[in-house]
């Protein structure tokens, strides 16, 4: 029984440990995201809002989605589009069905109704928004198949646009340093889209203290 609880034991913490590091990177993640609604509310050339303008501009018709995976940040961007004059609609999970069917229909058929906005899981991998020809990442997503995933939601039979993929990353994040790991590496970080702490447990003190440590 002794062993068992010593070989328990520095599970359980390690566990926990991967568990602080996962909280800790969200939390830096989404500091790096509220970063740009600030600029954005004083009325800076914010990227996305650039984009946005260069969609219309370019195609009157035009029409985009705006992925993250914090759905506080969708809020505060729904807010953010809304008072510059630019018409939104927004999915989440804990929107009703009919809700859901009200929010697709509405970017779908109403041609002044220019941006989705939508948190990954909410979308799910049957939804078929072909109107859209712009697809807009807020926060990367370290799986390759989740980015396909939400590309697919407009490249699709059907789409006959071309199809204009922007990610946004601000320098000088820990988003940035987890996307320059990525391409180091070639990791997947599964781990920080589905919330376990497993691709955590994969990578090195190096690799921790190229993340957290300046």
């Amino acid at each position: 029984m002794e062993k068992g609880r010593d070989v328990v034991g520095p599970i359980a913490f390690l566990f926990f440990a991967l568990g602080l590091l996962l909280s800790l990177l969200r939390e830096f993640r989404l500091i790096g995201a509220y970063s740009i609604l600030i600029r954005m509310s004083e009325g800076q050339n914010i990227d996305m809002r650039e984009e946005i303008r260069f969609m219309v501009e370019r195609d009157g018709s035009a029409k985009g989605i705006v992925f993250s995976q914090f759905t506080s940040f969708l809020d505060l961007i729904n807010y953010s589009l809304q008072k510059s004059g630019i018409t939104c609609v927004q999915l989440v999970g804990s929107m009703s069905m009919a809700a859901r069917d009200a929010a697709i229909s509405r970017f779908t058929n109403e041609p002044d109704c220019k941006i989705f906005l939508m948190s990954l899981k909410a979308g799910g991998v049957a939804l078929n928004l072909t109107v859209a020809s712009h697809v807009f990442l807020m926060d990367p997503w370290w799986n390759p198949a989740v980015e396909r995933q939400a590309q697919d939601r407009i490249h699709r039979i059907g789409q006959y646009k071309p199809i204009r993929i922007v990610r946004f990353v601000i320098e000088k994040t820990i988003e940035e340093r987890i996307l320059k790991l990525q391409e180091k590496k070639e990791l997947v970080f599964e781990g920080t889209v589905g919330g376990s702490s497993e691709a955590l447990g994969k990578l090195t003190e190096a690799d921790l203290k190229f993340l957290f440590i300046t």
